[in-house]
């Protein structure tokens, strides 16, 4: 189930984050909450990859993108509600997710 996938996602995060990297420690809340069905929009808009923000310093990018990556594909596969809205809904989820990530790809 999704709840379960959420919550698999949580710990594993959790843990990696236990190693306390420094490329990832100063994203833990943005990540976390990318976690969140109900702040996942909101983050995902504020929180731009893109070489132009300022978000993410340049040093941390290389080591945190692929943790970021791992977490939206994970967000894209999963589904979320009834047998009806969940499929509609990981479909939004999906065009969400790969708008970011065009957003944020080098021209």
């Amino acid at each position: 189930s999704s709840d379960l996938d959420q919550n698999v996602q949580r710990v594993a995060l959790d843990c990696i984050m236990s190693y306390k990297h420094q490329h990832l420690t100063p994203y833990r809340e943005n990540l976390q909450r990318l976690l969140e069905d109900n702040t996942f929009k909101d983050e995902i808009v504020h929180f731009s990859i893109s070489e132009d923000s300022t978000i993410i310093k340049d040093v941390h990018r290389t080591e945190l993108v692929p943790v970021l990556m791992r977490i939206l594909y994970g967000r894209m596969r999963s589904k979320t509600g009834s047998k009806s809205q969940g499929k509609a809904s990981a479909g939004t989820r999906m065009s969400i997710v790969l708008r970011f990530l065009a957003g944020s790809l080098p021209e």
